[in-house]
């Protein structure tokens, strides 16, 4: 199984990018399943952990601003549940490691509870810079 992070704008909605995760066999490349986002929602970064869940982090636009959040997706199914909300707006990065997710700010999160359980203090020499 080999799962991948994609952006897809709609022919009769040029202006709306929608993300999706898709899931396919690799024995015969049939697609197991795909998890679409809401319209003007887009996947960021992906990553299939040890407990057996892919992770990824969704971005896009709700009436208060920018939401950018952390998502759980079912390997097997591809059914998903919010882990939690994240900040800044994007574009955002980070990275997975083994059961954790590492913010920009340096925030090391648990992919089990959702909760930070370290700061890491990145030096701002270092920091993505945007705008």
């Amino acid at each position: 199984m080999v799962c991948v992070s994609e952006t897809t704008v709609w022919s009769d909605k040029p202006d709306i990018n929608v993300g999706y995760v898709r899931c396919f066999e690799l024995q015969d490349g049939r697609e197991r399943w795909h998890y679409r986002s809401a319209d003007g929602d887009f996947i960021q970064l992906i990553s299939y952990q040890e407990d057996g869940f892919i992770y990824c982090v969704q971005s896009g636009w709700e009436a208060q601003g920018w939401i950018v959040k952390l998502l759980r997706l079912n390997a097997e199914s591809g059914s998903c549940s919010e882990i939690r909300r994240l900040g800044p707006a994007p574009p955002y990065y980070g990275g997975f490691g083994n059961g954790i997710f590492v913010t920009p700010a340096g925030d090391v999160i648990s992919l089990q509870t959702g909760n930070t359980v370290r700061h890491l203090a990145f030096k701002d020499d270092h920091a993505v810079k945007v705008g």
